[in-house]
């Protein structure tokens, strides 16, 4: 699997894959309605298996994207340098972009 798309926006997700799949960025996506069932997902997953990008809705019910980035921490060594993740937002606030840089897998 090549991407990994986590949104709780059904129209997002649909709309994202459509773009992806138009552009033949690539066929292989993985689409996890929560952050949850995504974790779990990458916890399972031999390294091999793992996602070359990961798209992240910050928003969403439950788990949000920052816990998310946060219950990634431990399987850290395994992901960086094989994948990329970027965020999805509709958030305006500077504080977001600030936070951000606080993970390794966004660069300062």
């Amino acid at each position: 699997m090549d991407i990994l798309l986590i949104d709780d926006d059904a129209i997002g997700v649909f709309l994202t894959e459509r773009l992806l799949k138009r552009e033949d960025f690539t066929d292989s996506i993985a689409s996890f309605g929560s952050a949850e069932e995504a974790l779990e997902f990458l916890s399972a997953a031999e390294p091999d298996d793992l996602p070359q990008v990961i798209f992240l809705d910050l928003n969403m019910p439950v788990m949000d994207g920052w816990e998310f980035l946060e219950a990634l921490k431990p399987r850290e060594d395994l992901l960086l340098g094989r994948c990329h993740i970027y965020i999805l937002t509709s958030s305006l606030t500077h504080s977001d972009a600030d936070r951000i840089r606080e993970y390794p897998w966004f660069p300062a």
